[in-house]
């Protein structure tokens, strides 16, 4: 399991500084090299495998820590209006949505 960790790591370094060079974002080097790692190391068939489960979890934790980074406090400021009503249609619409979801469900 830590070889395939040192690989993937690797890999996504050396895809990420390729990908930089067009100036795409991360998000799809890391994209990338899951493709690449699960083709290279066979994990299709290993749905259930608890190696491949720790990897997993391992690659959510990269890739928040990765949005974390690429996360701009002045990019929110400027877009403050906009981005203010977004979230607050989204967060109303999920929440009717999952509400009416569970209504209904504990009616029957």
């Amino acid at each position: 399991m830590l070889g395939i960790i040192v690989w993937t790591l690797l890999i996504a370094i050396i895809v990420n500084l390729l990908l930089k060079r067009f100036h795409l974002p991360t998000i799809i080097g890391y994209i990338v090299t899951g493709t690449i790692i699960a083709y290279t190391f066979g994990l299709h068939s290993a749905v259930n495998n608890h190696e491949l489960k720790e990897i997993a979890e391992f690659g959510v934790v990269f890739l928040m820590f990765t949005i974390g980074l690429e996360f701009s406090i002045e990019h929110l400021k400027k877009n403050e209006n906009g981005s203010f009503l977004y979230r607050f249609f989204t967060n109303c619409s999920y929440n009717y949505f999952c509400n009416s979801y569970l209504y209904v469900c504990t009616r029957f």
